[in-house]
């Protein structure tokens, strides 16, 4: 009996390990304060700030007004923190880049 009860705790373990972690949901005002972590101090109160799915589609989290567009790249195979920013005429590179990586 010792020996079932040995296993039985090894496979829940395991199924433990398995399970995917669950990263409670950002508010757009964390999406936006992450993303603009790779801005330089001076323009991040400005910048805009996106949210890209992986499929290529947009969403404007914030509308800036200094030409740098900044988001969050964690969601990215093997990154885990990751954030990046670019000028408007840069955008559709980093988009083409992305649909690669994804």
């Amino acid at each position: 009996m010792r020996k079932t009860h040995i296993s039985a705790v090894a496979l829940a373990g395991a199924a433990l390990l398995a399970a995917p972690a669950t990263v409670p949901a950002q508010t757009a005002e964390e999406e936006i304060a992450k993303a603009t972590m790779a801005a330089p101090p001076a323009l991040r109160a400005n910048a805009t700030v996106l949210r890209l799915a992986p499929d290529g589609a947009e969403t404007v989290l914030r509308e800036g007004s200094n030409g740098l567009i900044c988001w969050d790249r964690s969601d990215e195979p093997s990154r885990e923190f990751a954030v990046q920013c670019t000028s408007e005429g840069n955008l559709a590179r980093v988009k083409q880049n992305r649909a690669w990586a994804m």
